[in-house]
């Protein structure tokens, strides 16, 4: 279990450091600036932790289950 824990919370720190390093590397002004950017950086952030909290969710009902049928 916790071997599938860990490898679940790497996947999701090296996936929401992607926005943070992608936005680092932009070097051009858009005309709107960079609050659009951010804007939907910020979104996808908040979507991966919602994704990552529902994958959490799940892997704790299936443990649950799987201890109840052991019983």
């Amino acid at each position: 279990m916790f071997k599938s824990l860990r490898s679940i919370l790497l996947l999701g720190v090296l996936t929401l450091g992607v926005p943070a390093s992608l936005l680092a590397q932009m070097e051009e002004v858009t005309p709107g600036g960079m609050e659009a950017y951010r804007n939907v950086f910020i979104a996808y952030t908040v979507v991966w932790l919602l994704v990552g909290g529902w994958i959490l969710s799940i892997s704790r009902r299936l443990n649950a289950v799987a201890k109840r049928m052991d019983a």
